[in-house]
């Protein structure tokens, strides 16, 4: 018997009076169970799933063969700049031995990925992507209205595909197929018109993501990653010099492409045709390879497009080995970082040097990669905290984030290359028409990984970030846009694949001169269209964790997702009357803006949860007095409101205490989920007078959380109701927090200036 017949049992699925979010997000949470189950017990389901998804894109294509015919000499034309850096790289990969050539290669590899970057500004990047855009929607007929229709196609598509499934043998498995049935049908009912594509254009599509990367410094991102590549390429400047004068081969002078015989004759690891193939190959002559026999080399060299694919694959680890330190070496991440970075160090020295793919393309090597990094992200989840009660979630969590973290997608990067030097290697004067133009996979997924997650994620209006739910609260649960959220997953997702995928389909045959058959490319659509859903959410949490327009955008309730307002923006950190609600280090969990629960729905944008062990003292952080307390909520009791305390500032502070438009108001300081009775302990009353660092309460889990923190958010003067605290965040700073506004970001370890006072 297998895990998930235990654990995925299927149930009958009874229909709802009514729909609401939260029915919406029980369909989608059950269809994932029935198709994990129906996986566990060798059932197709899912293979329907890709059946459909495949079938869809075909249909699409084949009314389209007029639009890729007019396309095809735009795009050939704007991509013959980048086909000839790939021709010129293709000469430029001589080596008389194994260092030399490595060296040599890994120089040559990060000019030209230098040289990219150097082309995707936020200006430059709104330019290409307007005229891609343009194609897709005059040539191609793509438009939102269109895309909307297909995606509705797709879900017919998938009913139809499972409806005409030959019945299972077994009785359970048959069932659970005709649910699943029903459940995508009533999604399909529940999400459409919920979230609509806006128009495939710069100004409604592209826009808003060009405007986040500005809020978010793009530019000046760029401009770093080009000097640590300019750093790197400069120290294989110097090797390759010293190498020319040197003359050393490190003790061997066989290994791919090197010149002189190989130490000893065999088989060597085929690296290109192992890409080609998605599989380990190994050959005499890793040029002649039978994978390779149906490839035409017209720009690079058979000989060089080996020693590309060898030597990619340590420079594009390198460089993840790079940007992991370089995001990644701060208190609360020594561990995790420290591990990655060994890690891509071994694979970069074992890729050149021992002639050994580690992990291969073969699928075992990708799910030993992942199983590493679930060790480093597991270790790396354990530091700076202890195993206390309550905070079983927390430790979830961060081994979801710091797992997601131990590796960066540069392997996107590599394939991405891979396949665009293949598409430009395609000969249409070959005998036979040559598979080349069949490898559109790494570029595909560069667009429906990347490009078409990060647009998406950027297009869904700020007020949908939330995913926090009272299932206790009926009444507020009708608020909570879950319904909302999963429809951007599942249509707006749907959608940008479609985008996205056109958009590497039309790169693909600019580069290659001519598009792949419709079979092809739907396979290749069907292969990135579910982690485009994936990378969505990531690309999500990035863009708008935080992001607040540097404390300008704000909301005010209005019993639904919020009105955005104007504030004034982040007061100047030193002159803040504010000091971290804790002595020593804490690490903030969630900022303002959070991916969980700081978000308009909540009335709470501007707030912050720092992550401290069960009982750690809280302090105070500004003079005030006393104005309401709740000290009975039972240790971890979740079901109704937390322990707290709410702190009236003593005096007016001009550029600190500012409310919506930037006018003054008296502040209130809220102070949440203390440990019961850690209130009274400490010796607080009501309308007692208490200064910076007083002790207030001790850590706990109480009300709405889920792990041991401190929650603190800053309100207003309520103006309907004068002398009591108002019921909305606004923006403050800490005087004590580690970066240039006084902001503490999520998941960064922060050191308070704050001590304990009587």
């Amino acid at each position: 018997m297998v895990i998930g017949s235990v654990l995925l049992q299927p149930r009958k699925v009874a229909q709802p009076p009514a729909v609401t979010n939260l029915t919406l997000l029980e369909d989608f949470l059950t269809l994932t169970v029935r198709l994990l189950w129906d996986r566990a017990h060798g059932g197709n389901c899912l293979t329907l799933f890709e059946t459909a998804l495949g079938n869809s894109l075909n249909q699409m294509l084949s009314g389209m063969k007029a639009g890729q015919a007019a396309a095809l000499p735009k795009i050939v034309a704007w991509a013959k700049p980048f086909k000839d850096r790939l021709a010129a790289l293709g000469q430029a990969l001589p080596g008389d031995s194994v260092v030399h050539e490595t060296i040599l290669t890994g120089d040559q590899l990060v000019g030209l990925i230098l040289q990219v970057l150097e082309g995707v500004t936020t200006d430059q990047l709104a330019q290409h992507l307007d005229f891609l855009l343009q194609i897709l929607q005059n040539d191609l007929g793509l438009t939102n209205t269109f895309i909307t229709q297909q995606i509705s196609a797709i879900f017919d598509e998938i009913v139809k595909q499972l409806r005409a499934a030959p019945p299972e043998a077994d009785l359970a498995a048959r069932e659970n197929r005709f649910e699943i049935m029903a459940l995508v049908r009533r999604i399909r009912r529940q999400v459409e018109g919920e979230f609509t594509l806006p128009a495939i254009n710069v100004d409604r599509l592209v826009a808003p993501m060009l405007a986040k990367l500005r809020e978010l410094k793009y530019d000046d991102a760029l401009k770093r990653a080009d000097t640590v590549g300019k750093t790197v390429k400069s120290g294989l400047d110097l090797m390759t010099g010293i190498s020319d004068e040197v003359g050393f081969s490190m003790g061997f002078s066989g290994g791919p492409g090197a010149a002189g015989a190989p130490a000893s004759p065999g088989d060597k690891h085929a690296w290109y045709a192992s890409w080609v193939a998605q599989d380990s190959i190994s050959a005499l002559d890793p040029t002649t390879a039978p994978a390779l026999a149906n490839y035409t080399f017209k720009n690079v060299s058979a000989a060089d497009m080996e020693k590309v694919a060898l030597h990619s694959k340590w420079i594009t680890t390198l460089v993840d080995g790079i940007l992991v330190a370089a995001t990644g070496i701060k208190k609360g991440n020594y561990a995790i970082t420290t591990l990655a970075i060994l890690r891509d160090a071994l694979y970069t020295l074992l890729a050149p040097l021992a002639d050994i793919e580690f992990p291969s393309e073969a699928i075992l090597g990708t799910v030993l990669d992942n199983l590493i990094n679930l060790g480093i992200a597991a270790l790396g989840s354990l530091e700076g905290r202890s195993f206390d009660k309550y905070d079983a979630v927390l430790y979830i969590f961060r081994l979801i984030f710091k797992f997601g973290g131990s590796s960066l997608p540069v392997n996107l990067l590599r394939d991405g290359l891979l396949s665009i030097m293949t598409l430009a290697n395609h000969d249409a004067t070959a005998a036979v028409k040559p598979d080349n133009v069949t490898q559109i996979d790494g570029l595909v997924r560069l667009f429906m990984r990347i490009v078409g997650p990060l647009i998406h994620a950027a297009v869904v209006p700020d007020n949908y970030f939330s995913i926090n739910v009272d299932t206790k609260n009926a009444a507020d649960n009708a608020k909570f846009p879950v319904g909302l959220l999963l429809a951007a997953v599942l249509l707006g997702a749907l959608g940008m694949s479609i985008v996205s995928f056109f958009i590497g389909f039309l790169l693909s045959g600019g580069i290659a001169g001519a598009f792949p058959d419709a079979k092809t490319a739907a396979k290749s659509w069907a292969k990135g269209w579910a982690l485009s859903h994936l990378n969505f959410i990531g690309f999500w949490f990035l863009i708008n964790d935080g992001s607040t327009n540097d404390g300008k955008r704000g909301y005010t309730p209005d019993d639904g997702r919020g009105t955005e307002v104007v504030f004034s923006g982040y007061a100047p950190k030193v002159s803040s009357p504010y000091l971290m609600p804790f002595a020593g280090s804490a690490e903030c969990v969630q900022g303002n803006h959070g991916f969980w629960s700081h978000n308009p729905v909540t009335n709470q944008d501007f707030a912050y949860d720092f992550s401290l062990n069960l009982g750690t003292e809280i302090l105070c952080m500004r003079d005030g007095t006393v104005v309401a307390i709740l000290d009975t909520v039972d240790d971890g009791d979740h079901s109704t409101d937390g322990n707290h305390v709410i702190v009236k500032h003593t005096t007016l502070n001009n550029d600190h205490d500012t409310d919506v438009g930037g006018g003054n108001k008296m502040t209130y300081a809220v102070y949440y989920h203390g440990q019961k009775g850690s209130i009274a302990a400490a010796g607080i009353a009501m309308n007692q007078v208490i200064t910076q660092g007083r002790l207030i309460m001790s850590c706990n889990s109480t009300g709405m959380s889920r792990f041991n923190h401190i929650h603190i958010h800053v309100v207003t003067d309520d103006a309907s109701n004068p002398g009591n605290p108002g019921k909305y965040s606004v923006p403050f700073v800490f005087k004590d927090a580690d970066n240039d506004k006084g902001v503490p970001k999520s998941r960064t370890v922060y050191e308070s200036s704050n001590t304990k006072k009587p």
